[in-house]
């Protein structure tokens, strides 16, 4: 079952969850808030939403969707390593994150992810062996990642 969140909606068999762009300022809230009630949530797509960030992620991370959740698209967002790392820990059948695109290099103060995130990973998948299910991660046009991370 998929929904694009357009209006009030709270059906517990949803297993796709996309904000429309158009009126990502007035559906974020609801978005989070039907997280908590979403156990069977496996795609959650904010990408370019200009309202996800940290403080987001870990709200998804602390929802009973985090365990369900297979793949989380975070492009455009501002979102940095914090909140990567909330995502890999706590979505453990994550198998596809996007967190591409990072618009904001000229903001300052700004935090962005970088290589911390990628040794994260490579932590986890290590700890978890068989358990660390991502298979793609999607990070093209961030500016704090390096090769030496990705390797």
């Amino acid at each position: 079952t998929a929904l694009w969140l357009a209006g009030p909606a709270g059906v517990e068999g949803v297993e796709v969850l996309r904000l429309n762009r158009e009126e990502q300022a007035r559906t974020l809230p609801m978005a989070l808030e039907m997280c908590a009630g979403l156990p069977n949530l496996k795609v959650l797509d904010l990408r370019w939403c200009p309202g996800a960030d940290d403080t987001l992620v870990a709200c998804v991370c602390r929802s009973l969707c985090s365990v369900s959740l297979e793949e989380l698209n975070l492009r455009g967002c501002l979102v940095s390593d914090e909140g990567v790392m909330c995502a890999v820990r706590s979505c453990t059948n994550l198998r596809h994150l996007d967190i591409g695109a990072w618009p904001y290099s000229r903001l300052r103060g700004v935090r962005m992810v970088t290589d911390v995130s990628l040794f994260f990973m490579a932590q986890c998948a290590a700890l978890r062996g068989d358990d660390f299910k991502l298979e793609t991660l999607c990070i093209a046009g961030r500016r704090g990642t390096t090769d030496e991370g990705v390797d």
